[in-house]
């Protein structure tokens, strides 16, 4: 039986720090929660495919008229395939077109979730997918659909279109084969590069969201929480600027809303949001279900599905003291150890934000007043 004492003679010091910094790299991922789906990501890749298919249409239409050929003729070639021969041949050629792009989104959108090999929402990332993806596109799919399906058809519209023989119409596609294999592949480079561009964009956007555990706050790019990771994880953390914001209405969510798209990206600001409830309720809608038109959940929205690059606390406010910028909330909750020192939380801030509301005045109404004091008393 090997010893403990061998084992650590024969390995060395420098293969257990190898195993220590994998250990330490595997905690560090582990850290980071991807909040992204399978549908948002194929739709979004579509809808940069389409955008990317119409925008190729421009090069394509240069290098036929480059040619010497209708600018048509290609769309007609396409309604004549499906077994159109009608006028309406361009608009079935053109949807042909966008249908088969909408194939290859869907299908290139699926590869790129499954397979994890770029992360999109950096634009640089998404530059590089459409670069490849143009390239694929190109190679296994439009190269063999040219030579052995699109070819003849075009050879078979033009001895149509322009009048020509089909041996003269043949000869011409002949002596421009490397102008339209090089066109082709311009045009599908333009193709994936918008498509990756729109995605990427998309991504960023409305898309992923790396949400850190430690803060408990989220960004839509990686390189924005890689950032956030070296600065304020870091062995040096920067001094954020910390924005606090009281209440959870209307006006605390919406000052949010703005604050998050500001600084959504801005790894130096800290933003925090506190309210009594963890929920935000839409008011206006409260008659319709008193009348039962809608249920309660329809106007009830959670208050941490607002706060993507904020800070949560579901606390009352105890005092607010300016001169030393800091709040004091208190827990509903608390430890059963030590329920005091639980339910006091200090926050600092250098940017406060009131919007607590405020309490509805009965007039001395004393029916009012004791409605009042039972449904505080029951709260």
């Amino acid at each position: 039986m090997v010893c403990l004492h061998e084992i650590w003679r024969e390995f060395g010091n420098k293969h257990l720090s190898i195993l220590l910094l994998l250990s330490r790299m595997q905690n560090d991922v582990r850290l980071i929660r991807v909040d992204f789906s399978l549908r948002r990501e194929v739709f979004f890749v579509v809808v940069g495919a389409v955008v990317g298919a119409l925008i190729m249409i421009i090069p394509k239409t240069i290098l036929e008229v480059g040619m010497g050929l209708p600018y048509y003729l290609t769309w007609i070639a396409f309604g004549h395939i499906v077994g159109i021969y009608s006028p309406a041949s361009i608009i079935a050629g053109i949807t042909i077109h966008i249908l088969t792009t909408i194939s290859i989104g869907i299908i290139l959108g699926i590869f790129l979730y499954k397979s994890g090999i770029l992360n999109i929402s950096k634009l640089s990332n998404g530059l590089i997918f459409g670069l490849i993806a143009g390239s694929a596109v190109f190679i296994v799919f439009f190269i063999p659909l040219q030579q052995f399906v699109l070819v003849p058809e075009i050879v078979h519209t033009m001895s149509k279109v322009m009048f020509m023989s089909q041996q003269e119409a043949a000869r011409h596609i002949s002596s421009n084969f490397l102008y339209i294999v090089v066109g082709s592949a311009v045009t599908h480079l333009v193709f994936g590069v918008t498509l990756g561009i729109i995605s990427s964009f998309l991504s960023i956007k409305f898309g992923s969201r790396y949400r850190c555990s430690i803060h408990d706050i989220s960004f839509s790019r990686i390189d924005s929480y890689q950032k956030h990771e070296e600065l304020v994880q870091g062995k040096t953390p920067i001094q954020q600027k910390r924005i606090l914001i009281l209440g959870g209405g209307f006006g605390g969510i919406e000052v949010l809303r703005q604050l998050q798209k500001a600084f959504q990206d801005d790894v130096s600001v800290d933003i925090t949001l506190v309210s009594r409830d963890n929920f935000f309720l839409f008011t206006p809608m409260l008659p319709e279900v008193s009348s039962g038109m809608i249920e309660t959940r329809h106007i009830v929205t959670p208050v941490r599905t607002f706060c993507n690059r904020a800070k949560f606390y579901e606390a009352n406010i105890e005092s607010v003291d300016l001169e030393n910028k800091q709040v004091l909330i208190t827990h509903a909750v608390g430890k059963e150890t030590d329920p005091i020192a639980w339910r006091s939380h200090v926050l600092k801030y250098d940017y406060l934000v009131l919007a607590l509301g405020g309490e509805t005045n009965f007039f001395w109404n004393d029916s009012s007043s004791q409605v009042r004091f039972h449904d505080e008393k029951h709260r």
